[in-house]
């Protein structure tokens, strides 16, 4: 299988199966509307009698984002995505990219928020 077939069915998956977000970027004036699949992964503690924060890994396509009008199309640490069906905003602290060969088939955000 090519890179470009598995990159396709993963976007085909996450569309079919996944929920609507909106990822944004302070520097972009643009935000993307995408789908993804979000998994709670547990509980930040953030100290000093703050709110605990919710710590998630959120998988989306690069369909989205390679279409978008984003100076720099890779999701990257800081940039925010809310999940419209629960409510949330999550800041990204890291972003985990999956290739096949030189195909960008995934990209999994680890968030909390």
């Amino acid at each position: 299988m090519s890179g470009t077939y598995t990159a396709e069915r993963v976007a085909a998956t996450i569309d079919d199966h996944g929920d609507a977000m909106v990822l944004s970027r302070t520097s972009e004036a643009t935000t993307i509307s995408l789908n993804g699949k979000l998994k709670f992964t547990g509980i930040e503690d953030v100290g000093r009698n703050t709110a605990a924060q919710r710590t998630v890994e959120i998988r989306i396509s690069d369909t989205a984002i390679a279409a978008s009008a984003w100076a720099v199309k890779v999701p990257k640490r800081g940039d925010k995505i809310a999940d419209t069906a629960g409510g949330r905003i999550y800041v990204m602290d890291f972003v985990d990219t999956k290739k096949d060969g030189a195909v960008t088939v995934l990209h999994v955000l680890h968030a909390a928020g």
